[in-house]
This record gives C-alpha cells, structure tokens and sequence, in this order.
C-alpha cells in the first residue's frame, strides 16, 4: 500500500501543476478578452459576448467558469472590464483533487486490485491515441460514408489493436522490451529488393541488410533468416 500512496501523491501533484498550467492560459486569454472588450472589436461589443468567449475557452480546458469572476463597469466614459481569480471555488477544487469514488462490478476484488486496474487506465487511453494517428492504426479520417462500411472500418481498427497488443505482449514474453510504436517503426523500415542475376533466369527478391532490432523480432516470432528469406523454424 505504501507504493499505492506514493502514486496517489504523484498523482495529486501531477493534477495540482496542471491546473495551474490551465488558469494560466485562461488569465493570458482574459488579458485578450479585455483588451478587445476596451476597444469595442465588432465581435466583443457587450459582456454577453466577452462572457460566451470565456465559457467556451474554459469548456476547451476543461475548467468551470467559476475560476475567474468577470465585471464589467465603465472608466472615464468607456467599457471597461476587470476579473479575478475566485479563490474559494479554487481552494474547493485543489481539495477534491484526486478524491475519486471507484464504483465496479467485481465484487470479488480487493481494494488494491481494484486501485490497480484504476492506475492502468492509461494503457487503454495510449490505445485511443494510437486510433489518431494515421500512420499506426488510423481511425480517423475514414474515407465511408454509410453505417454498414463505417461499422467494418471500426472493426478492422479494433482488430489491428488486438493484434498490436498480442504481437507486443508475445515479444514481452521473448524478452523483447520495445513499444508499440517502436515494433512498427522498426518492422516498416523492413524492406526487400528484388536482383536479376545475369546468369539466372528469374530475378530473386532478396531482403535488405537487417539489423539486430529486426533480427530479435523476427526469432521472437518463430522466423529465422536464411539467404535474405524469412522462413518458419
């Protein structure tokens, strides 16, 4: 359990700085707001405005709007705008930081199981950010327009994750320490050539020279290499 609460505390600190990365961009954009509020910019004319700006910039950071409390008054004739950092509400958040409730169905867990399966839900987000990329397993863009073909694209993409993680789990198992990406990067720089012998009457697709990264996969996989052919053991 000590290792559990050494991750709890990491993990608070890791939520306590990224919030004040956030309420920093969101000052620098109210300085923004203010600044055209005070020249009357055709688009930040009234408070209404400025108000629906700054909602949408906290829906984009993900904070509630009651970080910053925003007025509007008037200086020597002119619009003029102040705001302020609503230090209750943000002493009130910092507080429930890292205070979740964990709800599951097995009932058969320990708490500590249960913790732990919570701590790893980052495996399965590094999979949705696999999905954005298009040169890993690209969900996006998905050139189908009608229910059925979309369904079949998202099975294929599911599918090749599948296979992702069991390709990477097996050469775990062999002793291979590499990531995903990593396996791909170095299995797509795999490449062959195809040589016509003067003497022969066929060309030979032969591979490229192969360096040890490609050589431990291949053996993990139950392949050896022989005359620049990948054959089965």
């Amino acid at each position: 359990m000590e290792c559990n609460h050494y991750l709890q505390s990491e993990n608070i600190q890791k939520k306590r700085y990224a919030l004040k990365e956030k309420l920093a961009k969101l000052r620098k954009a109210l300085y923004e707001l203010r600044r055209k509020y005070r020249k009357g910019h055709r688009y930040f004319k009234t408070p209404e405005a400025v108000r629906s700006s700054y909602e949408k910039l906290c829906e984009a950071l993900h904070l509630s709007p009651n970080f910053f409390q925003l007025s509007f008054f008037t200086e020597k004739g002119r619009p003029a705008m102040g705001f302020s950092l609503n230090r209750y509400h943000t002493e009130k958040h910092i507080r429930r930081v890292a205070r979740n409730i964990l709800i599951t169905d097995h009932l058969d867990w320990s708490p500590e199981d249960i913790y732990e399966a919570y701590m790893d839900r980052y495996l399965i987000e590094g999979q949705f950010r696999t999905t954005r990329c298009p040169f890993r397993v690209g969900f996006m863009p998905k050139y189908h327009w009608t229910d059925s073909k979309v369904r079949i694209h998202a099975f294929v993409c599911i599918a090749a994750l599948t296979y992702l993680r069991l390709l990477t789990n097996r050469l775990k198992a062999s002793g291979v320490l590499l990531s995903e990406n990593e396996i791909m990067d170095e299995m797509r720089a795999l490449r062959s050539a195809i040589y016509w012998m003067a003497d022969e009457r066929k060309p030979r697709c032969i591979l490229e020279e192969l360096n040890q990264n490609h050589l431990t996969i291949l053996h993990a996989l139950g392949f050896q290499v022989k005359d620049g052919r990948v054959l089965q053991r």
